[in-house]
């Protein structure tokens, strides 16, 4: 491979395996510890991609098989119950990251990680955003105000989106802004055309 040096840079006395490890282990950390974005995690998972195939070439080692499996998720259009099959699946999938050994078995739980996340946007995105309205989009909510706010959503008998404004419940606040960040989140994704 031409310039397996640039995509996989190394001093000459590294050990090339552990130079392998500490960047995989950096790997898990960035998709881990940030909002997931498509555009950005696509951007990350092409330069893996790049950086194992010069890691292979330049060890002059087999890529690994693993185990490919998809785990399995309950989709539903109930806001609630879409947040919390989310939430479960992100545990699992995060918990495969954390114990992902190659880069291709990271690359392909992470895939997932996206996929499932595109399915929780789709039930949480409103159309129905004030432009006036300054909203950070890489700024989550923190989690237990979120869940809270979920289920006083659900107690008051809300389903979908639009029972969001309809409906009064403890955190409505919380949920209307997270739903105005996954909202613009969904639309810069589709604007970047990646979503």
């Amino acid at each position: 491979m031409e310039n397996a040096h640039l995509y996989f840079p190394f001093e000459e006395d590294d050990d090339l395996y552990d130079l392998y490890e500490e960047r995989l282990f950096e790997d898990k950390q960035f998709f881990t510890s940030r909002a997931i974005f498509d555009s950005v995690f696509k951007k990350r998972l092409e330069k893996m991609g790049k950086r194992e195939k010069a890691f292979r070439f330049l060890t002059q080692s087999k890529i690994p098989e693993f185990q490919v499996r998809d785990i399995e998720w309950q989709k539903s259009s109930n806001l609630p119950e879409a947040y919390r099959a989310f939430q479960s699946v992100k545990s699992i999938l995060f918990q495969e990251i954390y114990t992902s050994k190659t880069v291709g078995e990271l690359m392909h739980w992470v895939k997932q990680l996206m996929q499932v996340h595109q399915h929780y946007v789709a039930q949480m995105a409103s159309e129905n955003i004030p432009k006036e309205e300054i909203i950070f989009i890489s700024k989550e909510p923190e989690p237990t105000e979120l869940s809270q706010a979920i289920l006083s959503f659900e107690k008051a008998g809300g389903k979908t989106i639009l029972d969001i404004e309809t409906l009064t419940f403890e955190g409505k606040e919380i949920l209307l802004a997270e739903s105005k960040r996954l909202s613009l989140w969904r639309q810069k994704e589709m604007i970047d055309g990646k979503f």
